[in-house]
């Protein structure tokens, strides 16, 4: 009994937790797919070459991600490909990057982004071509 009443406090902590953020995970063949709602749009703001790195040339990319739902989401997560090469570690912002996952998710100075709202980040890439960016679960 007396551990019963030890756990039972730890169950409900977990279930509380557990409850206040729901992970949807993106499926194109779920009829209520939630992330058809959720767009992508990369716009390309100036490319330049520059000499003291050899030459080389860097684009400047500004990202929109559109909440067209009804709800708020607190969490992306867009998986990157080799495709985002960042010119140095201070050419991304208004985004985190998460190593191990591949991910790129909302910062933690933003706790959600509004319904019929968005998000916009930016990066510099060294090449000219946008990064292949493609939304891999949202939270809300």
């Amino acid at each position: 009994m007396r551990v019963l009443n030890l756990l039972l406090p730890i169950l409900l902590i977990i279930g509380i937790v557990s409850c206040s953020s729901n992970v949807y995970y993106c499926n194109s063949n779920d009829p209520n797919n939630y992330c058809k709602d959720v767009i992508i749009t990369q716009k390309e703001i100036g490319n330049w070459n520059q000499g003291n790195r050899g030459g080389a040339e860097y684009t400047q990319w500004e990202v929109t991600l559109e909440n067209k739902l009804d709800f708020s989401l607190t969490q992306f997560y867009i998986l990157r490909d080799y495709t985002l090469k960042i010119r140095d570690r201070k050419s991304i912002w208004n985004v985190q990057e998460i190593e191990s996952t591949n991910n790129l998710i909302l910062p933690t100075y933003q706790n959600s982004i509004g319904s019929k709202s968005n998000w916009i980040f930016g990066f510099i890439l060294q090449d000219s071509e946008p990064a292949n960016l493609t939304l891999e679960a949202i939270s809300f």
